[in-house]
C-alpha cells in the first residue's frame, strides 16, 4: 500500500510538472536585465555570472537569469538559454555548429538561483535595508566602475585571443589589460572588469604569481551610502579549481547616486551603527537531477517548471548539525540532493531511470546512460576571513589592520528559509515583498536556528556584525564558495594521484546498487570540505600558489582517413615556472589528450600521452609542431579534446611563506606524479563539435578507395553505434559525385543518396524507408551499390553490406 500510495504521489507531481512545462510557453512579463553587461567567471570547475549591478549568478523568478551560469558545476556553456548569454560568452563560444536547440538547453547543471550580498543599517529609528539578490535588486542599487586604473590590478592582465577552437578565433576574451580600452557604457549596461592573468604556452610571470588566473571586478552602492567592492577569483589549477573566491570590501562612502561624492546626510554621511552585512544564497541541488530524471524543464532560475525539491541542508554550526564533528568551525552552510517522498525509489544523487522519463526527454542528446548520477554534486559557502586576530578565519598578512572588526565569533548569524515554489518565488525569506525594512533587518539578525530535518527547497543566509562604521571606515569579508562530489575519491586510470573528472564519476559502474550509491555520493561531503579548506590556503597564502602547466593552444581537424587530427606548437616546452629556478624552471615534460564523446564537460577519456620531443604510433613531431590523429574517432560522430601538458615530477616547493607539507593533500599527490594542466576553463577545451570529415581524395574519385559504412552494425541502443540517438549512416570514401543505392535482404530498394558535393568524399543517410508500414527501416542485413558519376570513373561501382539493429 505503501509503495502504490507512493506512485499516485509521483502522477500528481508529474501532472504538475507538466503543467509547469507547458505554462513555461506563455510570455515572460519580467524585466529583463541587460544580458549584455554580465561577465562569466568561468576558470574553474565551478561557474558563475556577475553584474555591476551585483547580481551573483541569477535572479530567482527572473527569465533573463537563464542567461547566466548559476554555480555551474562542472562549468558548462550557458544552461538553458544559451543565446542569452551576453557577447562576453557568446561571442567566443556561442552556439555550437551542429548542435540544436535544445541539445545548448539540455547542457545546465545549474546549482543555485542566485546569490545576493545585503546592506543592513540603522540610523535612529530608520531602518535600512538594500541586497544584490537572490531576489530582484532593491530599487536603490546603483552600479559602478571598479577605479581600476588606480586599483592594485591596473598592471595585470593579458588580451587572451580565443583559440582556433573557438566560435572566432582571434577575439580578445578578458576586457582589461594594460592598453585596454576604457568602457563607454554606463555602469548598470557595461560590463564588470575582468583580468585574465593566465596565457596560452606561458606560466604566470613572476610580478603575477600572486594573483588569481582569473578575476572580476565590480563595484556598487546602496541608499545608505555604504558602497560595495567586490573581486571574484577562480583557478583552473587541479587542486584549486572547485571553488572561487569572493572578496568583499564594505566602505562607508556617504555617497548613495554611484557618482563617487558624499550625498547622504546633505553630503556629510552617517555613523552607521549597528550595521549589518548578509550573504544569502538559494542553492538548489536536486532542480537539475529532477528535471532531467523527469521532464526537459524545471532548471534552477528557469520559468520552465515546478519539480519536487528534495535538498539536504546542513550549516556545520547549528545546535543540532548531524554531521562529522571536524566540520564544526568552518562554517560552512551547504546542500545536497536528499530522498524526494513523492519518487518511487530512494532516488538520492537522482540515478537517471529512462523509463520514467516524460515526453520530450527521450530526445536528449546521447552521453545520457541508464542509473547515471544526476544530482551528485555538494555545493556550499564558507568565510574565509573576517578579522585580524582570532582562532579561526584571519585575514592574510596583507589585509591586517586595515578593517573593522566585528565582535565576537562570526557570523552572527546563521538561518535558513524554506522555499515553496521557485517558479513563483514563494518563500519564507525576507525580501521587500514579504517584510518592511525593519522586519528584514531584524529577521536576518535573529540568532542560528535549527538545521531542518525534512528535504526541500531552502533560502539560506549569513549575517555578520554589527558593525559601527563613520564615514570612510571599512569593513572586509572573504568568502568562498565551492563544490564537491565523490569524483576525488576515485583515482584516474593510469595515473592514480589524479581524480576522475565529476561526468566520470557520475557514469561511473553504473548502475550502482543504492547502499553503493550512497556510500559513493557521501563522499562528496569530505571533497567540499578540503575545497573549503584548499580555498583557505590560497587566500593566507596571498594566492601564490603552485603553478600548473599553462595551457596548450591546439587546432582540431580532419586527415584524408576520416581522423580527427590535432596540432599545437612545441613552443610550451620553454615556458619558464616562476616557483623554480635554473633546468628544473622549465619542467614541462609532455602532453596528454583527452576526449568526451557527449559535450565539453565530459566526461573525459584519455586517448593518448605525447612524450616530448619525440614521434609515436599516433602523433609525429617535427618543425616545432605536434601532429596527433584519434585512430578510434569516426565521421559524423561528435568529438570534444582537452589536451593538457604536464611537468616533471618536483621533490620540494616553496612560495616563501608555505612549503610542501602544508599544500593540501591532493595536491601534494599531483606534485609527486608531475602537475598537469588543467581542463574547467573553455580556453583549455575544444569547445565547439568536432567530427572527421572524409574530404575529397583522387583515390575516391577514382573508386580505388574502400568504401567504408559507418557505424556498422548501426544500432540505438549500443552505446558508440549511432550518431547521438540519429538515425544517421554515412558513406566515407565515395567520389564526389555519385549515386548511392540501398537495398534489403528481399532485393527492394529501401534508400537513395545523391553526392554532389566537390569537397566531400562521404554522404549521409537518414534511415527512412520507401514503405509507408514503417517509419524507419527494420532490423537486418542491407546492401549498398555505390555509382560513380564523375567522368574519370564513370560507371564504376562498389558494393557491400551494412547490418541495422533495433
Amino acid at each position: 500500500m505503501k509503495e502504490i500510495a507512493k506512485k499516485g504521489r509521483i502522477a500528481v507531481a508529474c501532472a504538475l510538472a507538466l503543467t509547469a512545462a507547458f505554462s513555461w510557453q506563455i510570455p515572460c512579463v519580467h524585466a529583463q536585465l541587460n544580458t549584455k553587461n554580465l561577465r562569466w567567471l568561468d576558470r574553474g570547475l565551478l561557474w558563475t555570472g556577475f553584474r555591476n549591478q551585483g547580481t551573483q549568478g541569477g535572479v530567482l523568478g527572473r527569465y533573463d537569469s537563464r542567461s547566466a551560469p548559476r554555480m555551474a558545476y562542472p562549468g558548462m556553456g550557458g544552461g538553458a538559454i544559451l543565446n542569452l548569454a551576453g557577447p562576453d560568452y557568446l561571442e567566443y563560444w556561442g552556439m555550437k555548429p551542429g548542435m540544436g536547440y535544445l541539445e545548448h538547453k539540455y547542457e545546465g547543471q545549474n546549482l543555485s538561483g542566485g546569490e545576493g550580498v545585503w546592506v543592513l543599517t540603522k540610523v535612529g529609528d530608520t531602518y535600512g535595508v538594500s541586497y544584490t539578490g537572490p531576489f530582484n535588486p532593491t530599487n536603490d542599487i546603483r552600479p559602478m566602475y571598479y577605479d581600476i586604473a588606480n586599483s592594485p590590478e591596473k598592471d595585470m592582465g593579458y588580451p587572451v585571443k580565443v583559440p582556433p577552437h573557438g566560435t572566432a578565433p582571434g577575439l580578445t576574451t578578458g576586457n582589461w589589460y594594460p592598453g585596454a580600452p576604457m568602457p563607454v557604457d554606463k555602469p548598470d549596461s557595461g560590463q564588470p572588469f575582468e583580468v585574465l592573468n593566465h596565457r596560452f604556452g606561458k606560466y604566470m610571470e613572476p610580478g603575477r604569481d600572486s594573483a588569481a588566473e582569473d578575476i572580476i571586478l565590480s563595484q556598487w552602492t546602496t541608499k545608505n551610502g555604504v558602497t560595495i567592492t567586490r573581486k571574484a577569483m577562480a583557478w583552473s589549477y587541479q587542486g584549486f579549481h572547485d571553488f572561487f573566491i569572493v572578496d568583499l570590501t564594505f566602505t562607508n562612502t556617504g555617497d548613495s547616486d554611484g557618482d563617487g561624492k558624499p550625498d547622504v546626510n546633505g553630503g556629510a554621511g552617517y555613523t552607521l551603527n549597528d550595521t549589518y552585512f548578509s550573504f544569502m544564497n538559494a542553492f538548489i541541488v536536486s532542480q537539475a537531477g529532477k528535471a532531467w530524471r523527469y521532464h526537459s524543464e524545471g532548471l534552477p532560475g528557469d520559468r520552465g517548471g515546478e519539480v519536487n525539491n528534495d535538498n539536504v541542508y546542513r550549516y556545520t554550526d547549528a545546535p543540532n548539525y548531524d554531521g562529522p564533528a571536524a566540520n564544526k568551525g568552518l562554517k560552512l552552510n551547504y546542500q545536497r540532493d536528499g530522498d524526494s517522498p513523492l519518487s518511487f525509489d530512494e532516488d538520492t544523487g537522482d540515478p537517471l531511470i529512462k523509463d520514467i522519463q516524460l515526453s520530450g526527454s527521450a530526445n536528449m542528446p546521447g552521453g545520457r546512460m541508464e542509473g547515471q548520477l544526476m544530482a551528485y554534486q555538494y555545493v556550499g559557502m564558507a568565510p574565509l576571513a573576517y578579522r585580524d586576530a582570532g582562532a579561526s578565519h584571519v585575514f592574510a598578512s596583507g589585509d591586517r589592520g586595515l578593517y573593522l572588526n566585528p565582535p565576537g565569533e562570526q557570523p552572527f548569524s546563521s538561518r535558513q528559509w524554506t522555499m515553496r515554489s521557485i517558479q513563483n518565488v514563494q518563500t519564507d525569506a525576507p525580501s521587500v515583498t514579504t517584510h518592511s525594512e525593519k522586519g528584514m533587518y531584524e529577521e536576518l539578525t535573529k540568532s542560528t536556528n535549527d538545521n531542518p530535518a525534512a528535504v526541500g527547497a531552502f533560502v539560506n543566509a549569513q549575517t555578520y556584525g554589527p558593525y559601527n562604521l563613520k564615514v570612510g571606515d571599512k569593513a572586509k569579508v572573504v568568502l568562498v564558495y565551492a563544490a564537491g562530489s565523490g569524483a576525488d575519491a576515485i583515482p584516474r586510470p593510469g595515473l592514480p594521484e589524479y581524480g576522475v573528472d565529476p561526468e566520470t564519476f557520475a557514469h561511473t559502474d553504473i548502475p550502482l546498487s543504492e547502499t553503493e550509491r550512497k556510500a559513493r555520493l557521501a563522499k562528496g561531503e569530505q571533497a567540499l570540505v578540503d575545497h573549503v579548506k584548499a580555498a583557505k590556503f590560497a587566500y593566507d597564502n596571498a594566492y601564490d600558489l603552485p603553478d600548473y602547466p599553462p595551457d596548450v593552444e591546439f587546432s582540431v581537424g580532419s586527415n584524408s582517413d576520416a581522423q580527427n587530427q590535432l596540432t599545437w606548437s612545441d613552443g610550451i616546452e620553454s615556458a619558464v615556472n616562476p616557483d623554480y629556478t635554473g633546468a628544473e624552471a622549465q619542467d614541462i615534460a609532455g602532453y596528454r589528450v583527452f576526449r568526451s564523446t557527449w559535450q565539453e564537460f565530459g566526461p573525459w577519456t584519455l586517448v593518448g600521452t605525447v612524450p616530448k620531443g619525440a614521434s609515436g604510433a599516433n602523433w609525429t613531431y617535427g618543425a616545432g609542431a605536434y601532429t596527433w590523429k584519434d585512430p578510434t574517432s569516426a565521421a559524423g560522430f561528435r568529438y570534444f579534446y582537452n589536451v593538457r601538458a604536464y611537468a616533471r615530477p618536483h621533490a620540494a616547493w616553496t612560495n616563501g611563506t608555505s612549503v610542501m607539507a602544508n599544500l593540501p593533500a591532493a595536491v601534494q599527490k599531483h606534485f609527486k606524479a608531475g602537475l598537469e594542466g588543467g581542463y574547467a576553463s573553455p580556453l583549455q577545451k575544444d569547445n565547439q563539435v568536432t567530427s572527421p570529415f572524409m574530404p575529397r581524395t583522387p583515390e575516391g574519385d577514382q573508386m580505388a578507395k574502400q568504401i567504408r559504412v559507418v557505424p556498422n552494425p548501426f544500432s540505438l541502443t549500443k552505446e558508440g553505434a549511432n550518431y547521438q540517438n540519429t538515425l544517421k549512416i554515412r558513406f566515407v570514401g565515395i567520389p564526389t559525385k555519385c549515386k548511392i543505392t540501398l537495398f534489403n535482404f528481399a532485393g527492394e530498394i529501401v534508400g537513395e543518396a545523391i553526392n554532389d558535393n566537390p569537397s566531400a568524399g562521404e554522404k549521409e543517410w537518414v534511415q527512412r524507408t520507401i514503405h509507408f508500414s514503417s517509419p524507419e527501416v527494420a532490423t537486418g542485413i542491407y546492401f549498398y551499390v555505390v555509382e560513380s558519376l564523375l567522368p574519370q570513373s564513370m560507371g564504376k561501382k562498389a558494393r557491400g553490406t551494412f547490418a541495422i539493429i533495433r
